[in-house]
């Protein structure tokens, strides 16, 4: 068993601390102490895939992910302890990885660990009598995911980018899985594809957590030293990515709720990512400083732009993503000209381009799976001569364009997902591009002062201006909040994109955001912020932008409603270190009165939804009070539900892949809903099954007292606890001046949560169940399996529960 050895902890709060290490089996580990952290974060990665299956059998290490998930002969199942702790699980397989994550409290590191390995290092179902019962039933599950999700873009754009692949790569084919593609496939096999792949010298495991590197090292030698080991060549690399592209140049392919994608793809030599892995991510992060999407923005061709080197489902490549507006679709050859002009200036700039001034904070609760991730992706690619350095300024990038409308006469469709597309060749090449101009202006930043002191916020004036002086923060900062009539937000992202990226790269940190309360903005950095802010609130659209249709899984657009709320007026309100000049009170306040102006429209319903996948939707929504012990009641049902209902729909009664319980708040209002999405049971029978699961286990599954209710409570503690970063922290702050306090909303749950007891527990939770007013159905249905022009229908309802459940 080898040490661990510490590593700069670039991305983390201050005081965190960073390690790495490989235990003598062969399992490579990443360990962050984060004192901060409200939970433990684990995950486990595999470097197998998509790639790594069978040509016969698609979707195979899809269907060994959910196998492994199969209740134990012995002892608890993982994912019922995780429900029965109040943490959260979940797993995702992709084209070189397939990762298993956990979020617990943090006392529960070490059984989480414990319980992860043994979940993937053992999996005895494949062995039980009952395997073939399992099996059958997981392929029906992962036949019905395929069937709704004919109605994901993602899914469509992953077809359409297999036709840019050699015939003979394994990545050309459907990863999915389906029951066709699946048929036939036994305990046997999946055992076969397991012992292959499953071997602790092609696995990464990570862990975030509060505890010191040595208890989390300890730990994770425990656990990680019971994973077999074995020969990490032993399970062959398969898809060399030198041979995984065919001749084809590009592809227009269309999708539902999609239009106007451009998507450019610069191919990577083997070992280039692992080797180079640096270097390429400062030149993505170039390809986003804002000068770029100046230029497109300036034809009006760009509504968005990003850039990475991690492309989902493209192997080692660079991709640079443009959304483009109905006038940069019909330019797409000449926007794609510019983004090559640009890549090449920065590839002759240096040998670092575009390197950021400083490095945001990452998102905590996903930093174990990004590690795993990346690093099973660099095991599987890492090659055994040093790689030759970054070239692609000579190279044609791959292209995928997804289009309003295809040539007619010429369509074709993939396989399986019937998504249609045509071959796109690079437009015919005119003189090569001027080259790329100098350093753009740096415009209104002007380096400002280190703040020297911290107090807290206290209110300075009022009307017609609400001002907050003061707060937390060790950088500067700026808050600006106003009231906002309809759907503004994606106008402004798109008219302010070239700021906002500019403002980044120079390591700033910026938010936008608009709910029910108004539109806000909240700017950090070194930098002086006025003329910033000055400079976004010039790009407000005055008036509201017509609704894009809504596109992706019907269950995923219903829980998106357990956010929305009708907008209420609110002042201009402002939150900064300092009292803001009277020029930026005078344009708040303009932007304020010319967003309230004339009639205030209502907030459309969502009346279509995408004319592609299968099946109905329903949710039916629980709403409380605005009030501390409601929103604990509602979140700890959330809680005691959301593994139970899963098993009583998906597994019991076989009601598609999609049952969750999810708990959100819309402007400080709780709301909880319960969705079920499913392609072969109508809106009533769903309906009625989540009445039963009410009737007969609501209210059984709510804690009784003892040891189960003082889990649960320890459980939402965590979760409500001290915000886990500054920038949490100083978010925080601001939505509750938002709301006209200066306590953060945390801290008022926090002692309501001390206050609880079984007894005014169990009465909340009886009086939200028992209110038929609070509740409502919402259903979503797609009309069609296929893509064409059918039509599908949103409805929404208020009722009581029907009295034959005896639930609310």
């Amino acid at each position: 068993m080898t040490d661990w050895r510490e590593l700069p902890p670039r991305g983390l709060p201050p005081g965190s601390r960073l390690a790495e290490g490989r235990l003598a089996n062969g399992l490579e580990v990443r360990l962050a102490e984060v004192p901060s952290a409200r939970q433990a974060r684990l995950a486990l990665g595999v470097a197998a895939g998509w790639l790594d299956e069978p040509p016969r059998h698609r979707g195979l290490a899809h269907l060994l992910e959910h196998c492994l998930f199969h209740p134990r002969r012995e002892g608890l199942a993982l994912a019922d302890w995780v429900g029965a702790v109040g943490g959260r699980y979940n797993a995702r397989t992709s084209e070189a990885t397939t990762d298993y994550h956990l979020s617990l409290p943090a006392a529960q590191l070490a059984e989480g660990l414990a319980r992860l390995v043994d979940l993937v290092a053992a999996p005895d179902l494949l062995a039980d009598e009952a395997a073939p019962e399992a099996v059958a039933r997981e392929i029906a599950v992962i036949d019905a995911e395929f069937r709704a999700r004919r109605g994901d873009p993602a899914l469509h754009r992953l077809a359409a980018l297999s036709r840019l692949v050699a015939a003979e790569h394994p990545a050309r084919g459907c990863h999915a899985g389906h029951r066709l593609s699946l048929d036939g496939v036994t305990s046997a096999a999946l055992r076969r594809f397991h012992r292959r792949h499953y071997r602790a010298p092609r696995m990464v495991l990570a862990s975030l957590a509060p505890q010191p590197l040595a208890q989390q090292w300890a730990a994770l030698c425990a656990a990680g030293q019971r994973l077999p080991a074995g020969d990490e060549a032993s399970a062959g690399r398969r898809a060399v990515d030198d041979r995984r592209w065919a001749g084809l140049g590009g592809v227009a392919w269309r999708s539902p709720g999609v239009s106007g994608a451009l998507e450019l793809l610069w191919p990577l030599r083997p070992g280039i990512r692992a080797q180079h892995a640096a270097a390429l991510e400062a030149l993505a992060l170039g390809l986003e400083d804002g000068e770029l999407a100046a230029a497109l923005c300036r034809r009006g061709w760009l509504q968005d732009l990003s850039a990475t080197a991690w492309p989902e489902g493209a192997g080692e490549a660079l991709a640079l993503t443009l959304r483009l507006s109905e006038s940069g679709e019909r330019h797409w050859g000449e926007a794609a000209e510019l983004c090559r002009s640009r890549l090449a200036s920065l590839l002759a700039r240096s040998d670092d381009p575009g390197a950021p001034a400083r490095l945001p904070e990452e998102a905590l609760a996903t930093w174990p799976q990004r590690q795993v991730r990346r690093h099973c992706a660099l095991n599987r690619c890492r090659a055994e001569a040093p790689a030759p350095a970054v070239q692609l300024s000579g190279t044609l990038p791959r292209l995928l364009l997804a289009c309003r409308e295809l040539p007619p006469g010429q369509v074709r469709r993939v396989p399986e997902s019937a998504t249609p597309w045509v071959p796109l060749a690079w437009p015919r090449r005119g003189p090569p591009p001027p080259p790329w101009p100098g350093e753009a202006d740096p415009g209104p930043w002007v380096v400002a002062s280190q703040r020297r002191g911290h107090q807290g916020p206290r209110r300075c004036a009022e009307r017609p201006v609400t001002v907050w002086r003061g707060g937390t923060s060790r950088r500067p900062w700026l808050c600006l909040g106003w009231p906002a009539a309809g759907e503004r937000l994606a106008a402004w992202e798109t008219a302010s994109l070239p700021l906002r990226q500019a403002f980044r790269a120079r390591g700033g940190e910026l938010w936008l955001g608009e709910d029910a309360r108004g539109a806000w903005l909240a700017l950090r950095g070194e930098e002086a912020l006025p003329p910033v802010a000055m400079a976004l609130l010039e790009a407000w659209p005055r008036a509201a932008p017509p609704r894009a249709p809504g596109a992706g899984l019907l269950a995923q657009r219903l829980l998106a409603r357990l956010s929305q709320v009708e907008a209420t007026p609110s002042l201009p309100l402002c939150w900064a270190e300092a009292p803001p000049a009277a020029m930026l009170r005078r344009r708040l306040l303009a932007v304020a009165s010319a967003a309230v102006a004339g009639d205030r429209p209502d907030r459309p319903r969502e009346a279509s939804v995408a004319p592609a996948g299968e099946g109905t939707a329903l949710m039916l929504l629980l709403q409380g009070k605005s009030t501390p012990l409601e929103r604990l009641c509602l979140r700890l049902l959330a809680q005691c539900h959301d593994r139970p209902f899963l098993v009583e729909m998906r597994e019991r009664r076989g009601l598609g892949y999609v049952a969750a319980v999810r708990y959100r708040e819309a402007a400080g209002q709780p709301r909880l809903g319960y969705v079920v999405q499913s392609p072969g049971a109508d809106a009533e029978t769903l309906r009625l099954a989540i009445e039963d699961f009410l009737a007969v286990q609501g209210r059984a599954l709510l804690p009784s007292g003892g040891d189960e209710l003082a889990r649960r409570l320890a459980a939402l503690r965590a979760d409500l606890a001290v915000p886990e970063s500054e920038a949490e922290a100083w978010r925080c702050q601001w939505q509750a001046l938002r709301e006209g306090a200066c306590e953060p909303d945390w801290r008022r749950l926090e002692r309501a949560l001390e206050a609880l007891d079984g007894d005014v527990l169990r009465g909340c939770l009886e009086r939200l169940l028992a209110r038929p007013d609070a509740w409502q159905w919402h259903r979503l249905q797609a009309a069609a399996c296929h893509l064409g022009r059918s039509e599908a229908a949103g409805e929404r309802h208020s009722s009581a529960i029907s009295p034959r459940s005896g639930a609310p």
